[in-house]
């Protein structure tokens, strides 16, 4: 076959890699009526030099990826040694051959077309005459130009991502910016494979989540150590179906890719680097369909790797208010669990991205359970126990539980747990389909109470209702988050509090933020809320009972002064605390009151 039609003369972009295909499209080419003559399929292997060179040993100076021009003066008349030096070619990997005719060889050498055949390396011969010279020249011009281009975007990068860092902004605006280099989808997971962060479009990420566990393997298989990557000369690739691949070729031509190093390019843009910290792994970042040139990927990749690990020194460290790290498994936990509580993700969205969190989907049922501390300054405490829970008092090396712990066994409870608000430890359960779900959530309470117990700690926890599906877990998690809020003014008698146990406290509660009960409040106890000392002897009265002794011990009087101050009360209120229905208004006032404002009297 005929070289293709040529391209624009202009030098191409630094994002575009040199294949022999493109060197053959130069019009310079073109005008030297070059053909194909053996392994057109090929073509697209990468362009690393060009060498001219007439030596028939000339393989000892490749190191691969070179296109070897040549005339074949030292090759005419001897089929052996042509033979050899096309197998010598295949053996230093070099991208192409390309035999100018006219000096040695009127016509193609049959040997070195046969040769060249078995052996996968592309023979382009050339029917005019052709200074080589001025190929190198125009060539190596490009290749220099799309280096210097490439080192460029690569300080551009460093800079940007540098900046971003210095000004403290969050992962996910990090990530953002990485992924509009890298112009395609980008992960960030742990060891375990659970997904920490993404950017990207949002269709393409969902693909990925949706079948993230096959291709989590494939992208820790690409940086396992000791992985031999195929070379570029073991054939054409099998074509993308579903993600499945086999382990990177060598796409760049220089037989780097032996998954060793911190930077492994596979197959389809694929771009995977190791996350370290302190010389250990932790985890490991995919850029997925990077358009660009193996070169400008591996750079990319290693840009971003750097960027990640500063922000996560800066960020994953001993210093919260709680005097714990927030490192990334607590941001990526928290996250979820605020997108699924909030329901600000899409029903379509939340199976892939919670599977991809490492939790359980698959004939499970889901109780969101929120934890709170009884006093203030504790979360820290709570988030622990709950985090050592989840893992069954598995600590992770130096003694540090699981952040953001999920237990991992098949066949029992599983969870995803993370801070909400600025005290509530938040944990979704997962729980296998036939599981006595009451009973298992009243057991994993037990486990973090027993804990809390061992440091001195109260806690309170609400359980939400139980989940056939991933859709109804917003509703379910209001409901925890009330449930235990109220639990916090009557604590349960048992581990764990559900909606039934905190009666009209909780249903007052849930409706705390509705207009009409704000409205009820200031009509019922309007007259007292600027006499704080008078609704909390209305509080005592009513909580004891209307037992007049015990609410004046309470506040320390005796009982003729509680005399006077109930019925100031009842003047200012115009109303009979005698009167049962009237008693009642007060009261559901009253724990309205308090709800609005937190206080669990």
């Amino acid at each position: 076959m005929r070289a293709g039609d040529p391209v624009d003369p202009e030098v191409p972009p630094a994002t575009a890699r040199l294949t022999v295909r493109d060197v053959l499209r130069l019009e310079l080419v073109a005008q030297w009526d070059a053909e194909v003559v053996a392994c057109p399929e090929r073509l697209e292997r990468p362009v690393r030099w060009l060498h001219v060179a007439e030596a028939p040993d000339v393989a000892v100076m490749l190191t691969g990826g070179e296109m070897v021009l040549t005339t074949g003066l030292l090759l005419a008349g001897d089929e052996r040694a042509q033979v050899e030096y096309v197998e010598s070619m295949r053996r230093a990997d070099a991208a192409a051959v390309v035999l100018g005719l006219g000096r040695a060889f009127r016509t193609t050498p049959e040997a070195m077309r046969r040769t060249a055949e078995r052996c996968g390396v592309p023979l382009i011969v050339l029917h005019r005459p052709a200074p080589f010279a001025r190929l190198t020249e125009e060539v190596h011009a490009r290749l220099v130009h799309g280096r210097f281009a490439a080192l460029d975007l690569s300080e551009r990068m460093r800079s940007s991502l540098t900046a971003l860092n210095l000004s403290g902004v969050p992962l996910q605006r990090l990530l953002d910016e990485i992924a509009g280099y890298s112009g395609g989808p980008v992960v960030v997971a742990n060891l375990a494979h659970r997904v920490l962060a993404t950017a990207g479009e949002r269709g393409a990420l969902d693909d990925l989540l949706r079948d993230w566990e096959r291709i989590s393997r494939q992208v820790a298989g690409l940086l396992a150590p000791g992985r031999t990557g195929a070379r570029a000369d073991d054939g054409p690739r099998q074509a993308r179906a579903g993600w499945e691949t086999h382990g990177p070729p060598d796409s760049d031509g220089d037989g780097d890719n032996d998954g060793d190093g911190p930077v492994t390019v596979g197959p389809d843009g694929w771009v995977v680097a190791r996350l370290e910290a302190r010389g250990r792994q932790w985890g490991q970042l995919a850029l997925f369909g990077h358009p660009g040139p193996a070169d400008a990927g591996r750079l990319l990749a290693q840009r971003a790797a750097e960027a990640l690990a500063v922000h996560r020194l800066l960020t994953d460290r001993p210093g919260a208010a709680d005097g714990r790290a927030h490192c990334w498994e607590d941001q990526a936990a928290e996250a979820l669990l605020t997108e699924l509580a909030s329901g600000t993700a899409r029903p379509e969205q939340l199976l892939p991205r919670v599977r991809a969190a490492g939790l359980p989907v698959d004939r499970r049922r889901f109780v969101p359970v929120v934890f709170r501390p009884r006093r203030a300054g504790e979360s820290g405490a709570v988030r622990e126990s709950v985090e050592r829970a989840l893992a069954n008092d598995r600590p992770e090396a130096g003694g540090r539980p699981r952040t953001g712990g999920r237990r991992t066994t098949p066949e029992g409870p599983a969870g995803l747990a993370a801070r909400i608000g600025p005290d509530a430890t938040a944990v979704l359960l997962s729980i296998p389909c036939g599981r006595d779900v009451d009973s298992e959530v009243s057991r994993f309470a037990e486990r973090v109470h027993e804990r809390l117990g061992a440091l001195g700690v109260e806690a309170t926890a609400g359980a939400g209702f139980s989940c056939p599906v991933l859709d109804e877990v917003r509703r379910s998690f209001l409901e925890a988050v009330h449930v235990a809020d109220a639990a916090l003014a009557a604590p349960p008698t048992g581990p764990v509090a559900r909606l039934r146990d905190v009666r009209l406290r909780g249903l007052v509660r849930l409706l705390r933020d509705e207009p009409e009960l704000q409205a009820f409040i200031e009509r019922e106890l309007g007259p007292l809320l600027g006499r704080p000392e008078l609704l909390d002897v209305l509080r005592s009265y009513l909580r004891t009972g209307c037992n007049k002794s015990l609410a004046a011990q309470e506040h320390h009087i005796s009982r003729p002064a509680l005399y006077r101050r109930l019925r100031t009360i009842e003047v200012l209120l115009g109303t009979e605390l005698a009167d049962l229905e009237q008693f009642t208004s007060l009261y559901v006032a009253l724990l309205a009151h308090d709800a609005q404002r937190g206080a669990g009297s």
